[in-house]
């Protein structure tokens, strides 16, 4: 829900947003302006575009753990100017490569391996371990945190009634 919250949002500014959705969840269709059959025909569309904002959604599907094609996805499309998001149930799912490549993370409630390892992703391990038990005790997973590259995290919270995007206090 919150990919696709951020996703309208983009197109509302104007700016053109690209899906691959294996489950052809009929949201992706609304929050988009290019839904991609599979990963050869989003890196067809990219590559004959610039500044697209890309969401693989269910990466573990549409990308195998260590496939090339989104490795060269990922390098290349910093030289189109695009950005491309990957959703996933765990960290572990996406390969090394494209993890490191990562400069922001969403974190919803996850495992501690993938806690751990946005903590070394963002260089950021001591705050990610003084949050870890906040993040246990979140009561539902609509609170989440947002870790960049810079190492800043901001703890949200995603409200469904009104679909919007609150800062917490950490």
């Amino acid at each position: 829900m919150l990919a696709k919250l951020v996703a309208r949002q983009l197109r509302r500014r104007r700016r053109p947003v690209a899906a691959l959705d294996p489950m052809n969840d009929p949201g992706w269709a609304a929050a988009s302006d290019y839904l991609a059959r599979d990963l050869p025909d989003l890196w067809f569309f990219l590559r004959t575009h610039k500044r697209i904002h890309a969401f693989i959604d269910e990466s573990a599907i549409s990308v195998r753990k260590f496939d090339d094609e989104a490795n060269k996805l990922t390098t290349i499309s910093g030289h189109l100017e695009h950005s491309v998001n990957f959703l996933c149930q765990s960290l572990t799912q996406l390969s090394p490569t494209l993890r490191g490549q990562t400069t922001i993370t969403y974190l919803f409630p996850c495992t501690e391996e993938s806690w751990d390892i946005v903590g070394r992703l963002h260089n950021c391990r001591q705050r990610m371990a003084a949050l870890r038990p906040l993040a246990w005790d979140l009561q539902t997973f609509s609170e989440f945190f947002i870790i960049r590259a810079d190492s800043t995290i901001r703890r949200y919270r995603l409200t469904y009634r009104t679909k919007a995007v609150i800062e917490l206090s950490e």
